[in-house]
């Protein structure tokens, strides 16, 4: 039975076939839809039929099948087209079996529509935008003809549509026409022609604009006169005014090629507003402007900063005008109507300006007074009123205070109080609930203050009570308290913190508010056995801090203690170096009484070089071991000097002109002797050291930011530069007659110059050390196989400005690999100096400032210099040393003063004397 059944629907399937297929509408742009319309000789059976379908043309295409649903004979299906170049005729079919119909789409190519102009009447002398149509989009590209039948339109000779584009704009200029021109304008796209007409009308004025308006009686105006379009010549527009108070001059020229002219006109003053109408003409035509007219001098208001003020404050004032003062400003006279509130007796506005400001000054009341200020000029006055008040203040003390404590406030008055009295309401602010007060305190008449308890309560934090008092006026005061949650420690303070081993320092504890009745006990403890203090000690009621003693022992390394305070749950900490003595260790003050400032730079054994301020110029110092031995060694005829090194009796450094050049120089003891060391062609140079017939320095090869490390040997015009292959930056800071240092690689590397020659350059910049590594260095001195300097990290951002890390005191061994950090036990960096035989000076920095410092023989052997003579400056600085068969010599700065120390010989370990090279004389 199924198989029968099977067999009857073929049957009626293959009887079916396409009766007809159509298209609507059978004719579309291209890139235009239409529909198509299958139907079968019979209604479709169970399952609907799947119908083929197919085009002739590639720009037709329609879907593969179209399916005629169960039970329906026809069904309809989307067809698309895309643009063509020209019309095309597609045959659409439908197959069934062996059945096909078929129907025909006619795809048309776009065709022109239009060309227009807007506007279409223009003035000669300017342009205007042409729109040419097509009633559909083009396949690719298309091309349309343009042409004119009169030569005053000039335009481009086709315009070209892109894509889906059915219009395009093009551009014509317009000539210069004498009359009314009309042009044919023709657009063509293969066979089909368009034309539309564009009326050009003679050039004509278009406005009057004006360049402001209110304007002053008195000031000028600046008018512009425009035309429809540029001219081809010049033109002459007439100009008149109806009110003779504004001068207008009786034509302007628009000259050739423009469309338009400015001119200026000018006022007079007025004693009311006016308006003036200006006017242009032109072949026929009118153009006009109006202009305001204002008189200058009229007030518009006078306000004050303020509607009351304490007397002895002051008031701002301010004055406006109705217009801008003129060109001469406008003075406004001013009177106040009572003596407490003086005013100045004019106030000028500026020209062009609206307002200007001035002071009152109140003076002190006994009541609250009520002031008028009056402002006038002629024909205009003005007055204002503010309020003069008794002055008060408010405050509390003591401030701050720890909580639960009571403080006491005062209200006071800057002159007695009214018959009757004078009352103040009182309120606290933020942490209202922290204090207790009054609601309201009265000052007796005849009196000028009160006083009142202000009770704390407990606090787990400290908290800031915003407390004001309020007159009867209305004037407020205000007052801030702070409410400690309680003693706490603050800074704890040193008087030495670097000693010598068996000297004491003094300890100041400090807590933040004085002690109550029976005092603090703060304890106090110290992490080092060479450091004794007490454990405790006691703050005495009232006061805010005490003193303890720190008692060091006798110690033969260099090392550093932590003393901590502690106070409840607060503490403090300070540190403090404690080092070795230096038997028989002497100083002298080198820079004289009358100088300003000195500084010790070298010594050698024939003396010490360094500089001096006299008369707030720089000059070259030389001493032989005391004050009073100065030798000034500043050249005749230059600006400043300064003296860097020194060997014998032979002293190098250097000179400014008058125009800032820098000279390298030597002396022989005297400032007659100056020499001249720069070298032939250089605009500047320097000396920094001397050794033997060795001179050390640097010089500005070409210009000053190209400095090259130098050495002159023997005389002036011998000179050697040093500056390595690759380097655009080097200076040589030392030397010993064997070697050089100094710096090179843009000056950010430590250098080492082994014989004399740039080819001798030895790179001394340590490696990575620290977690911001180095980014500069720099060797300063130099003896045997010694080299010492500093380096200093890498640039690090620090709240938005760059610092260098460091730097810290270093020394070298003839290459980077052996560099060694000589800071100090509990220092945060300084710098190595000089260096002779096995001694080292230079400075270090710790918690307590910037000391000068020796090490001596090994890294460890650290001596601090300004501890061991017992100074008490606020910081020193040792520069340069030597040594010989009677000691150590080390020349520096204590604050702001040369300063020469001497070490016998014996006292330090690993002391080894240098000797001494014999000079060559220059």
């Amino acid at each position: 039975m199924i198989l029968g059944a099977c067999l009857l629907i073929g049957a009626i399937a293959q009887a079916q076939n396409v009766a007809k297929i159509s298209v609507s509408p059978s004719t579309v742009h291209g890139g235009s839809k239409a529909t198509g319309t299958v139907t079968l000789s019979k209604n479709a059976p169970h399952g609907g039929v799947a119908v083929t379908l197919g085009s002739s043309q590639a720009s037709v295409t329609v879907p593969a099948t179209v399916t005629v649903p169960s039970g329906a004979s026809s069904a309809t299906f989307s067809i698309t087209t895309g643009p063509v170049v020209s019309d095309v005729t597609a045959t659409v079919t439908g197959s069934l079996g062996n059945s096909t119909a078929s129907a025909t789409l006619t795809v048309t190519a776009p065709k022109l529509v239009s060309i227009s102009f807007n506007p279409s009447t223009v003035s000669g002398g300017s342009y205007v935008t042409g729109t040419v149509t097509i009633d559909g989009p083009e396949a690719t590209f298309l091309t349309a003809n343009l042409s004119a039948d009169n030569p005053a339109l000039t335009m481009p000779a086709t315009v070209s549509f892109y894509g889906t584009e059915t219009s395009t704009t093009f551009f014509c200029n317009i000539a210069d026409v004498k009359q009314k021109t009309m042009v044919t304008v023709k657009a063509t796209l293969g066979s089909i022609t368009k034309s539309t007409t564009l009326t050009i009308t003679p050039i004509s004025l278009k406005s009057v604009e004006l360049g402001n308006s209110p304007i002053l009686g008195g000031e000028i105006d600046y008018v512009d006169v425009w035309l429809t379009g540029n001219t081809t010549s010049d033109l002459t527009i007439s100009l008149r005014c109806d009110n003779p108070t504004v001068t207008v001059p009786k034509t302007v020229t628009v000259t050739n090629a423009y469309d338009g002219a400015f001119l200026k006109i000018s006022t007079t003053a007025v004693s009311s507003a006016q308006t003036a109408t200006i006017v242009a003409s032109y072949a026929g035509v009118e153009k006009s402007a109006t202009l305001s007219i204002l008189p200058a001098d009229k007030l518009s208001s006078l306000t004050f900063a303020v509607g009351a003020v304490f007397g002895g404050q002051t008031n701002d004032g301010l004055v406006k005008l109705a217009a801008p003062a003129g060109p001469n400003g406008i003075v406004v006279n001013l009177k106040s109507n009572n003596s407490c509130a003086t005013v100045p007796a004019t106030v000028t506005v500026p020209a062009g300006a609206l307002q200007a400001g001035f002071n009152i000054n109140a003076s002190v009341v006994t009541k609250e007074t009520p002031v008028t200020i009056t402002a006038s000029i002629a024909g205009s006055t003005i007055s204002s009123n503010f309020d003069v008040l008794i002055a008060f203040q408010f405050a509390c003390a003591p401030n701050p205070i720890v909580s639960t404590m009571s403080t006491t406030g005062t209200i006071t008055l800057a002159s007695p109080a009214p018959k009757g009295g004078m009352t103040f309401k009182l309120s606290a602010g933020s942490f209202s609930s922290d204090v207790k007060m009054p609601a309201t305190v009265t000052i007796p008449g005849g009196a000028t203050g009160v006083s009142f308890k202000i009770q704390t309560a407990s606090v787990p934090n400290d908290s800031y009570v915003d407390l004001g008092a309020t007159d009867e006026y209305g004037g407020r005061y205000l007052a801030s308290l702070t409410v400690l949650a309680t003693w706490e420690l603050s800074l704890l303070e040193l008087s030495s913190y670097s000693v010598v081993g068996g000297s004491p320092s003094t300890v100041t504890v400090n807590v933040n508010f004085p002690a109550p009745v029976g005092g603090l006990i703060v304890s106090l403890y110290a992490d080092s056995p060479l450091v004794s203090v007490p454990p405790t000690v006691t703050i005495p009621a009232g006061q805010s801090s005490a003193t303890v003693t720190a008692k060091t022992s006798v110690t033969n390394v260099f090392t550093g203690a932590k003393i901590t305070a502690a106070l409840g749950a607060s503490n403090s900490q300070v540190q403090m170096a404690i080092g070795a003595s230096i038997p028989g260790i002497t100083y002298v003050i080198l820079g004289p009484s009358g100088s300003v400032t000195s500084n010790g730079s070298a010594v050698s054994s024939g003396g010490q070089v360094g500089t001096v301020t006299i008369q707030s110029n720089s000059h070259a110092a030389f001493w032989t071991g005391t004050s009073s031995s100065l030798i000034d060694l500043h050249p005749s005829g230059w600006a400043s000097s300064y003296a860097s090194g020194i060997f014998g009796n032979f002293q190098v450094g250097g000179a400014t002109d008058a125009q800032g050049n820098g000279h390298a120089a030597a002396w022989n003891g005297t400032a007659s002797s100056f020499m001249d060391l720069n070298p032939t062609g250089s605009t500047g140079s320097f000396a920094n050291a001397v050794f033997g017939d060795w001179i050390v320095g640097g010089y500005f090869a070409t210009s000053p930011s190209n400095e090259h490390a130098v050495l002159w040997v023997g005389s002036a015009g011998n000179f050697v530069d040093l500056n390595p292959t690759g380097s655009n930056l080097s200076l040589a800071t030392a030397t010993d007659g064997v070697s050089i240092v100094g710096a090179a690689m843009g000056g950010s590397d430590a250098a080492l110059w082994l014989g004399g020659t740039s080819a001798g350059f030895v790179d001394l910049m340590p490696g990575q050390h620290s977690q911001f590594g180095y980014s500069y260095s720099i060797a300063t001195g130099v003896s045997g196989n010694t080299q010492v300097g500093w380096n200093a990290g890498a640039l690090i951002n620090l709240m938005g400005d760059t610092f260098p890390y460091g730097p810290y005191p270093a020394r070298w061994q003839g290459s980077s690999g052996t560099y060694r950090d000589l800071t100090p036990p509990i220092g945060l960096g300084g710098t190595a100096n000089a260096v002779a035989g096995d001694v080292i000076v230079g400075q270090w920095l710790f918690p307590g400032g910037l000391h000068a410092g020796l090490w001596s023989g090994t890294d460890t052997d650290f001596y601090d210099l300004q501890a061991a003579v017992g100074g008490t400056w606020q910081q020193s600085s040792a520069n340069a040393v030597f040594s010989d068969s009677t000691g150590v010599y080390v020349v520096g700065t204590v604050d702001g003063k040369a300063i020469l120390w001497h070490i016998p010989t014996g006292t330090l370990p690993h002391f080894h004397p240098v000797e001494a090279v014999r000079i060559r004389p220059l």
